[in-house]
């Protein structure tokens, strides 16, 4: 959300050194509590959650509160301020294959278009006789 923060630098009365504000008026411009405010500032602010960035094969802009994942090809503009940064998914990227049964790992090129078919074919297998079965690391 959006946040108002209001600060002031003051000094005790001198009657009273150990004094503190009670309220906001007592450091009030015109206030006879007998506190002397040095300066004021007042700052507009905006809070937000971070997000994860829902990467696309397209070039999408990032924003400040965006976790990127790792992979990504990422563009960071730093000849303005405020952003301009994007983000897309690689083309190719390299895919991990681990096939049941075997102890290695095999990389595989993969782009776009690419269909699970092609990519089986890469590894010397074929889609009628097998299929890819999508697991997490640890799962």
């Amino acid at each position: 959300g959006t946040w108002r923060l209001c600060a002031a630098v003051w000094e005790p009365p001198q009657a009273v050194p150990a004094a503190r504000p009670a309220m906001p008026e007592d450091l009030a411009i015109g206030s006879n509590s007998g506190f002397r405010v040095a300066c004021r500032a007042k700052v507009h602010f905006t809070v937000r959650r971070f997000e994860d960035f829902a990467a696309g094969y397209e070039w999408q802009p990032l924003e400040r509160w965006h976790r990127v994942p790792p992979g990504l090809e990422v563009e960071l503009d730093v000849s303005r301020a405020g952003g301009g940064s994007r983000a897309r998914i690689p083309q190719p990227w390299q895919w991990d294959a681990r096939i049941s049964g075997e102890a290695l790992v095999r990389r595989l090129a993969v782009r776009a278009d690419s269909t699970m078919g092609q990519l089986l074919e890469q590894l010397g297998f074929s889609a009628q006789t097998h299929e890819v079965v999508w697991r997490q690391p640890n799962g």
